[in-house]
């Protein structure tokens, strides 16, 4: 990905905040060191420099040049795409009523600019919206990572502005992408200060247009943070009974299936298996007790539904096998999953 030619910054911007924060969070997190100024002065500062630079960066006096940051690279691969992520653009455009979505254009992966934008046949380099369904949205959500998450702001923004063909409600809009910020904290994408980060895109979707009464915006947000401590949970769940994260992102598609499923019957489901997993060499057999029996089919989307739809993304060798004998559900595993949550803030978009 290449730096931004343009920066919509100013000292005032809040996503700016959040982008320094996030990133040096992200640096930080994986070389497992504490969060702070003097930390990242240790490991990266020059003996010449007068004060911390660090910290006048998290205190937003300054900003990180592109050659600190391409040092810090070189030690953390990585850190260049996070910090130059087109979320963060996302996020100026919307926080400054900013139009110039061509840039965001420019900056997304082609395979992803593809799923909401079309090139114009006749104009070489422009592109226009294309007409974006639930079915634009569902898939923005399966992709699972930060770019997704630009997109579904990008969608928000051309909703507000009443351009293009946006046949989604705007609260639908709205949800999806509180649910897909939601299941980025739950996956450790955003490590530090992340409650900061859910109020403050919450709050600026609902100044953009009102969804959340004042006297309930507090519960609204409290609500958010304890959904992600209740999704990393049952993350956790589905990695015991052996559903591991076999393909880059796959814990933040289990998250967004797990929204799109029946949430109640999953969750029984999940709860019926945990306890009932045997391991056998390097095959785990999961059982479903005969007086439970069967699991909800497909239709109901529930457990199966959500296997069926991960296997889709899986190679032959990884699919989840399920078969039934003496009537009962047999799910073959290859092989049990180690859950540790701080590997995963090292999925870059």
């Amino acid at each position: 990905m290449i730096p931004l030619q343009r920066d919509f910054v100013v000292k005032t911007s809040k996503t700016q905040w959040h982008r320094i924060h996030a990133t040096y969070s992200f640096v930080l997190t994986t070389l497992d060191c504490p969060f702070n100024a003097n930390q990242l002065d240790r490991l990266f500062g020059s003996a010449n420099s007068k004060g911390s630079v660090f910290n006048k960066h998290l205190n937003q006096q300054t900003r990180p040049s592109f050659e600190t940051l391409m040092e810090i690279d070189t030690e953390v691969a990585g850190t260049l795409r996070y910090y130059y992520s087109p979320l963060w653009l996302a996020l100026f455009l919307l926080e400054d009523e900013e139009d110039d979505w061509t840039l965001l254009h420019n900056k997304l992966d082609l395979d992803v600019a593809s799923i909401i934008f079309e090139d114009k046949r006749n104009d070489v380099g422009s592109f226009v919206l294309r007409k974006v369904t639930h079915s634009i949205v569902t898939e923005l959500r399966l992709r699972a990572d930060a770019q997704a998450l630009a997109c579904l702001l990008t969608l928000f923004k051309f909703k507000l502005a009443k351009s293009g063909n946006i046949v989604v409600p705007i609260n639908v809009l709205q949800h999806a992408i509180i649910d897909h910020l939601v299941n980025l904290n739950a996956t450790g994408y955003f490590r530090h200060s992340h409650q900061k980060l859910t109020l403050f895109l919450v709050d600026l979707l609902n100044r953009c247009h009102p969804f959340i009464a004042d006297d309930k915006f507090k519960e609204f947000i409290d609500y958010c943070v304890n959904l992600v401590r209740y999704k990393r949970q049952l993350l956790g769940k589905l990695f015991q009974i052996g559903l591991r994260e076999t393909y880059k992102g796959e814990g933040l598609r289990f998250l967004a299936l797990v929204d799109m499923s029946n949430r109640e019957l999953l969750i029984k489901e999940v709860n019926l298996l945990q306890q009932s997993a045997k391991s056998r060499d390097s095959v785990i057999l999961v059982r479903a007790p005969k007086s439970d029996f069967p699991l909800a089919a497909n239709r109901e989307q529930g457990l199966l539904w959500v296997i069926s739809k991960i296997n889709n993304t899986r190679g032959k060798s990884d699919k989840i096998k399920r078969f039934v004998k003496n009537d009962e559900l047999i799910l073959i595993l290859r092989e049990r999953a180690h859950f540790d949550i701080t590997t995963w803030s090292r999925l870059i978009d």
